[in-house]
């Protein structure tokens, strides 16, 4: 253990710690400091006033930051929740999308087998329709000679 030397409020103090000399020393610019916000508030504080009304505020400003931290780690893990519950949704929207797009590829291959039988049959139309045209004009021109 380190041995410090400190000054609070005017009296001198040694504190024994393992915390590093220029920690201690914050820690005690901190309560000089509340001290000396109580004092300029009432001048008329003693000593031990002093140190017990600076420990109060001291204590209410740690409840403060413990309520800010559970209330600070239960927002995460709301957060936290509604993370993994919206990945999931992405993860089955994905796996849909992928099915329909799947499924569209089917039904695009399906219209592009149909549009090859439509262009097949209009040719074969097309053929028989010529091939009869022609033969009714043979028909005609033969008639009429």
């Amino acid at each position: 253990m380190k041995k410090t030397k400190v000054e609070i409020y005017g009296r001198k103090y040694t504190v024994n710690s393992e915390y590093d000399e220029r920690y201690i020393d914050h820690l005690c610019g901190y309560v000089n400091g509340k001290i000396r916000e109580l004092v300029l508030k009432n001048q008329r504080l003693d000593y031990a006033d002093a140190c017990a009304l600076c420990l109060m505020n001291v204590a209410d400003d740690y409840v403060s930051e413990q309520k800010a931290k559970s209330h600070a780690l239960t927002e995460n893990e709301q957060l936290s929740k509604s993370y993994k519950e919206l990945h999931e949704r992405l993860k089955k929207a994905e796996l849909a999308v992928n099915e329909l797009s799947k499924k569209n590829n089917k039904l695009e291959d399906e219209v592009r087998r149909k549009d090859n039988e439509i262009v097949k049959l209009k040719l074969s139309l097309e053929k028989t329709y010529d091939g009869n045209s022609s033969e009714s004009s043979e028909k005609g021109s033969t008639e009429k000679k």
